[in-house]
């Protein structure tokens, strides 16, 4: 399973509405934090935003997100963290990449809403994510 690196992640965000944002809240240990599964969804409300850079907290596997971010909304759990190979890529920003696989993840919040996690991964622009409500 491939590992997060020195490289930064980037989410691409295609503002329609909302958008949820995953965000690893908890531990800083990347142990605890595998073992609990836990992340937050913060709801982004703004639009024009097309692009949000942020660096990689910790080295965890990506079926264990690792995203530092301020806010807090609600806390989720993994529905399954098994990584699906997905053959189309939504974002016309990353079709141009040549050596890209994509990845998607399905969680699932406290109020039962199914959430589809799709990221991106690159040998040269690292990770790149797409969330989609």
């Amino acid at each position: 399973m491939v590992l997060f690196n020195e490289k930064h992640l980037k989410l691409t965000l295609d503002l329609k509405a909302e958008i949820l944002i995953a965000d690893w809240i908890g531990s800083t240990d990347a142990e605890e934090f595998k073992q609990t599964n836990r992340i937050t969804l913060l709801v982004l409300k703004t639009f024009g935003i097309k692009k949000f850079l942020m660096d990689a907290r910790q080295s965890v596997t990506p079926s264990h997100l690792a995203m530092d971010w301020g806010s807090e909304l609600f806390s989720v759990h993994f529905k399954d963290t098994t990584l699906h190979k997905i053959a189309r890529i939504e974002s016309p920003n990353l079709q141009k990449e040549a050596n890209l696989k994509s990845l998607t993840q399905q969680f699932e919040n406290r109020d039962g809403l199914g959430l589809e996690l799709r990221y991106f991964y690159s040998y040269e622009e690292g990770y790149q994510w797409l969330l989609l409500p």
